[in-house]
């Protein structure tokens, strides 16, 4: 079956590279690389290039790098006086895998509020993806293994019932995470124990031949712990040790002790331990290279014979070590004795007994590789059910009669047949034949459940939409049976479009020069972003949605975000905080939400292209509604950590936000009425200088409710040209006066009436152009029936 050879040599080179460990360890082994951290990392980003993909660390402001020239540094953080590095169990038994309640681990956070420290670190997809060409319009993401110290773990989570959701593993948890155009995450990963860390990956999807398309092979670089990594290249540990002196290490007196730590200046202190080296020469100088369980962990400058460090070493039984290379021609190099770590307990190694030899790396044993061939299943058969499980929780559940089928299980419940918006999303993974889920009904009654069951791309066989036979009521088990696809019975997509029907004549007292709708973005990722700082300041949107084909930053006026009433909720007990008495105590409102529902517009903001140095204080985001529905308001905020922190306020007036760091951050959004808003939006700064920095004022429509989407695509409700995406420069994110148009060109003799002419004229000849190259194949077909040629 059409199957690559790339995915055919795939598990054979990977167990290879997997089982085999470096027979020499480097210290500062990713010094010299590209350097992400302290600010929002997708790493990997899966791009399009040629015919196949690639994966990239996208480092903000349009810089992708190759994943492997880069290295993701998780050192400490603290945001609002709390501990941002590390991620205390919670009690789910969704988590136990990490262990008990109350453990603690090292992590990236998945919002680390009020800093930039450590990372965020998610992955996504390029928004011109052809995910089109693919079955079942998937490609997935796939962790092939994970060589390192500890295991990793990615997740989103938010305290409250069903809040967990497993993304992917090293060990036995998911593999594969589903990508489309323009995915992009906000997540927790865990490491169990610090040190460098090298995450393989691939992206693979196949096409409607059948024929797997891959990318390469590629390993991320991650440095968990430690001092980041230089920006400069350095020496192999071993070459410093074989350049060092030999020295009398019999009358060193060297320690190597690992003991908790006794200081607790900040959150999080009473979770480390503190690892000191001492020399009998209290004049020595060098660099000490500390290692655990053979992987490299930091370099220490060692000064006056002596170096510490705090270290969050993790819950687990580790193996420490260290290399002592001494400066210049005094002193002795060494290789330490192994060091035995335990949570809480001290102890200490020396120099007495000579060198040691280097421990080789030890992959942790819960760490497995993924397999990378195809399989084509014995069986397509599966039962899915959903069951009650009290206090209005149900449990989806589906089989298949084959084990080995694994994919992704994606759909939810809908208001109607008709509705192809979700309102509450279902997404998890299926894994040996099984997939399992909960859900809360918050108010779903005779909604439709249907359930997307899509195998991965490696599995021979097409994916289907299961509909429960009835909808959904408070209590009542389902159940319904099927079978994927059979391998390659689903229809590619046609080659050729339809002959465009004709436009009807406008009917009588109708405008016939009705202009052409802003488009309207439904789905996907957009962010209020703020460009410049330096000496002017600028303000675009940012669009990955690839609603207007190789647009990626556009004027906000530009597009009209529609909102439908699958984003509707009721007041129920879950949003009984008084923080929500801005909505009627019935409801109901409309919630956009901080984690991304695919069929909900994601809007965030973003100052990350902003160089702070500059700036005096915080950069402040400014939104009021200039136009909206009666008792219309609108408010944004944060629910981490199972309490709500308000951020904007339209019916308090508190209609600022200051960002204090380029940041990435994603909110829950209140609308209290359906209807159209339209909200004014700008940024506001100082300058280290004293210069006011203020944006242009845009105008953003927010488009609530079905009926405000429908009438925002109604081409009888366009007054005025579509306004272009990219106006007066290639992004559009040029500063300007506030209160201006951001398009004004300078030296033109043209009226306002003249400009609006020629501007619709553009647009409609543009669009028969488009419309006309789109269609070529199927007009040509239409002429050769006509002519008989």
């Amino acid at each position: 079956m059409g199957t690559s050879r790339t995915a055919r040599r795939a598990t054979a080179v990977v167990t290879a590279l997997f089982l085999l460990s470096p027979v020499t360890a480097v210290a500062g082994p990713d010094d010299g690389k590209a350097i992400a951290t302290k600010k929002h990392i997708d790493a990997p980003k899966t791009f399009w290039e040629g015919d196949s993909f690639s994966l990239k660390t996208n480092l903000g402001h349009g810089n992708n790098v190759p994943l492997e020239d880069t290295v993701v540094w998780v050192g400490k953080g603290w945001g609002r006086g709390a501990s941002t590095y590390q991620f205390t169990v919670p009690d789910d038994p969704a988590m136990a895998f990490l262990g008990e309640e109350g453990t603690v681990v090292y992590a990236a956070p998945q919002n680390p509020y009020g800093t930039r420290d450590p990372v965020w670190l998610g992955y996504g997809a390029d928004s011109e993806l052809p995910i089109d060409s693919f079955l079942d319009s998937k490609a997935s993401l796939d962790l092939i293994s994970v060589n390192g110290p500890g295991r990793v773990d990615k997740f989103v989570w938010h305290e409250g019932p069903y809040g967990f959701r497993h993304l992917l593993s090293s060990a036995n948890g998911p593999r594969s995470v589903y990508l489309t155009r323009g995915t992009h995450t906000h997540n927790y990963t865990t490491f169990t124990r610090p040190g460098r860390y090298e995450l393989t990956y691939r992206t693979v999807a196949r096409d409607h031949n059948g024929t797997i398309i891959s990318s390469e092979l590629t390993t991320l670089p991650i440095q968990v712990g430690g001092k980041q990594p230089h920006d400069t290249p350095t020496p192999s540990t071993m070459e410093r040790y074989n350049n060092a002196p030999e020295g009398n290490l019999a009358d060193a007196g060297y320690t190597l002790s690992v003991a908790p730590n006794e200081t607790h200046e900040k959150d999080g202190d009473e979770h480390l331990s503190t690892l000191t080296f001492t020399a009998k020469d209290t004049s020595l100088e060098g660099t000490l290279t500390l290692f655990i369980n053979g992987y490299f962990l930091t370099d220490l400058d060692v000064t006056k014979g002596t170096a510490s460090w705090n270290e969050h070493l993790g819950p687990l039984d580790s193996t420490l070590q260290a290399v002592f290379t001494p400066k210049g021609t005094t002193g002795a190099r060494w290789i330490s004795p192994t060091l035995a770590y335990t949570k809480g307990s001290t102890n200490t190694v020396t120099s007495d007994h000579g060198n040691a030899k280097l421990a080789e790396p030890t992959n942790d044993p819960a760490n497995t590789v993924l397999p990378t061939e195809d399989y084509t299943p014995t069986t397509l058969n599966y039962i899915a059910t959903i069951d009650p499980l009290g206090e209005k929780r149900y449990k989806v559940a589906v089989e298949f009669e084959d084990t080995k089928i694994d994919g992704f299980l994606r759909g939810g419940l809908y208001s109607s047949p008709a509705d192809t918006f979700v309102t509450h999303e279902f997404e998890t993974f299926i894994k040996n034949g099984r997939a399992e889920l909960t859900f809360e009904d918050f108010g779903y009654s005779d909604y439709e459940i249907r359930l997307e069951l899509l195998p991965h791309p490696l599995i021979n066989a097409g994916g289907v939409t299961a509909v429960m036979p009835e909808r959904h009521s408070d209590g009542k088990s389902q159940r319904t049976q099927g079978a994927l696809l059979p391998a390659l019975t689903t229809s590619p997509p046609p080659t050729t479009s339809p002959l465009p029907r004709p436009t009807p004549e406008p009917a009588p007292g109708d405008d016939p020069e009705v202009c052409t709708p802003r488009p309207v973005i439904e789905r996907g990722h957009v962010d209020i972003a703020a460009t410049g700082g330096k000496t002017d300041l600028g303000i675009v949107l940012k669009d990955d949605t690839n609603t207007t084909p190789g647009v990626k930053e556009r004027r906000l006026d530009s597009v009209v975000l529609g909102v439908h009433n699958n984003a509707r909720k009721e007041r129920t007990d879950a949003f009984k905080d008084p923080f929500f008495d801005i909505v009627d105590p019935k409801g109901p409102f409309y919630l956009l939400p901080a984690t991304q529902n695919p069929d909900i517009i994601w809007p965030g903001y973003n100052t990350q292209s902003i160089d702070y140095t500059g700036i005096d204080g915080t950069v402040d985001l400014h939104i009021n509604i200039a136009d909206g529905p009666k008792n219309g308001h609108v408010a944004m905020f944060h629910d981490e950590l199972g309490s709500f922190t308000p951020v904007l306020n339209t019916a308090t007036d508190d209609t600022t936000i200051n960002i204090t760091y380029a940041t990435h951050v994603h909110t829950n959004w209140i609308f209290t009425q359906p209807g159209t808003y339209t909200l004014n939006i700008w940024y506001t700064a100082r300058t280290k200088t004293g210069k006011d920095l203020t944006s242009e004022v845009q105008q953003a429509t927010f488009a609530i409710g079905n009926d405000a989407v429908a009438t925002a695509k109604d081409p009888r409700n366009c007054t005025t040209p579509t306004p272009p995406p990219n106006p007066g420069d290639d992004h559009g994110t040029g500063p300007s006066t506030p209160g201006q148009s951001g398009d004004q060109s300078s030296g033109s003799s043209l009226g306002a009436g003249a400009t609006a002419g020629i501007a619709a004229a553009a647009v409609i000849g543009a669009g028969l152009l488009a419309l006309l190259a789109a269609n070529i194949p199927a007009i040509t077909g239409w002429l050769s029936n006509l002519t008989g040629r």
